[in-house]
Order: structure tokens, then sequence, then C-alpha cells
């Protein structure tokens, strides 16, 4: 279960966190977030959604946020980073577009393979039915086989006792 962040200045009535300001390390609810909004002028701070991990989305190096995705490395990465440290010649990328992009290759990853399952489920299908086929078609040939025997045996039969009766014909007679 996911637990809600609370407001770090509601005392009394706690209410979630809708946001988390990364400069002052604090979440805010609607109401202290609009005030919070006020006091710095709307988008000198940033923001990010209400997070217990907030040191995962601030620099060590830097104490920046983390607004960019270095695509060499596979990580996240704050625009000094990118500009003057270890990632300057590397693929930077917005993290929301490298977000998107990941999202993306996932939902194409998860389709090819719900059509790998299909055709794996077909082809098991598929299978199945042969396996019932050459199945049938064993017990026929066994059923043939025991057919052509029985038959074959009954003719031995009719010739042992065609034989005996020559033989016992023969026998009479001389």
């Amino acid at each position: 279960a996911v637990q809600m962040m609370q407001c770090d200045y509601c005392r009394e009535d706690l209410k979630p966190a809708v946001n988390t300001c990364v400069q002052y390390k604090i979440s805010l609810c609607g109401f202290h977030l609009e005030m919070h909004e006020a006091k710095f002028s709307q988008g000198a701070h940033d923001l990010i959604s209400p997070t217990e991990s907030l040191k995962e989305w601030i620099c060590s190096e830097h104490g920046k946020l983390k607004e960019y995705y270095c695509k060499d490395d596979e990580i996240p990465i704050c625009a000094s980073c990118g500009i003057l440290g270890s990632h300057k010649s590397h693929h930077i990328q917005d993290i929301t577009a490298a977000n998107h992009e990941k999202k993306s290759n996932l939902n194409t990853f998860k389709e090819e393979i719900t059509q790998i399952s299909e055709h794996f489920t077909l082809a098991v299908k598929d299978l199945k039915y042969q396996q019932s086929v050459l199945m049938e078609f064993k017990n026929k040939g066994k059923n043939q086989i025991k057919e052509i025997c029985n038959r074959l045996h009954g003719l031995v039969q009719q010739k042992e006792e065609t034989l005996f009766a020559s033989f016992d014909f023969i026998q009479d007679n001389l």
C-alpha cells in the first residue's frame, strides 16, 4: 500500500501533500503550497510530486534537482552534471521526455511480449491438436493391426482345419 505524504506545516488537521519543494525539502498541501509560491514567486522553486525519498532527486555533487537524464549512463542528473560534470559529452535528455520514452518503450515491449504469448498459446493449442490426431492415428493403427492379425489367425485356423481334414480324408482312404 502506498503511504500518502503529509504536509510538513499542517500540525492538527493533517492534510496530504500535493508537492514537495526541492530547495526547502518540505512537502506542502494545497493551502501551504499557495502560501509558499506567493512568498517565493511562482516557479522560483523546483516542485516535484510528494516523495519521502527526496534525496534521490537531488544531485549529491551539486545539490540541484535532477531534471535531466543521461542516456549513456541511464541515470537522472542535474543540469550542472550535464554541462560541467562527468556527463558533459554524453547524450542528455529532459527527464520528462526520457520518462515518456521509457514508458513508450515499455509499452512496445509489453505489446511484443503479448504477441509472443499469443503465438505461444496458439502453438500449444496446435501441438495438443496434433497430439490428439497422432493418438487417434496410433489407436486406429493398433486396431487395424489387431484386425489383420485376427483375420490372419482365422485364415490360419481355416487352413489348419482344411489340412487336417484333407489329411484325415487321405488317411481314411488309404
